[in-house]
């Protein structure tokens, strides 16, 4: 069994994968600016209610920070894969790559993820590359 923390926080992103992801390539969700004034009470309430009051290029940033180490998770996930394959392994091998759910990446204005409701963004979300 092989388990990666990432992407997760607190967002430690090593070298060269901290600066991987042009912020200019990042599109930000359209639902951006709604905030939390216009959610449920239950996401207002929650603890993981992160509302963040970031410039866009401030949300690029980090957005793309996130996907650095969403990318450094596929590096290692692929180490693993040539690693098996090398040792002739991969054949006689099941290898399940799961994940539990994603960040909400600035839709509607929040971060993190834990929300008492299912927001499409955190539970499904894929980088642009």
């Amino acid at each position: 069994m092989c388990s990666f923390n990432a992407p997760h926080f607190p967002m430690i992103v090593p070298a060269p994968y901290d600066r991987l992801i042009d912020p200019g390539d990042v599109p930000l969700p359209a639902s951006l600016r709604t905030g939390p004034v216009t959610k449920p009470a239950e996401v207002a309430r929650s603890k993981y209610a992160w509302h963040a009051d970031l410039e866009e290029g401030e949300w690029r940033r980090w957005i793309a920070h996130y996907w650095g180490l969403c990318a450094l998770v596929d590096t290692q996930v692929g180490r693993v894969m040539n690693h098996l394959q090398e040792q002739r392994l991969l054949d006689s091998t099941i290898v399940v790559y799961t994940a539990g759910y994603g960040d909400m990446m600035g839709a509607h204005g929040l971060l993190e993820k834990g929300y008492p409701l299912h927001y499409e963004p955190a539970l499904h979300h894929s980088p642009h590359r």
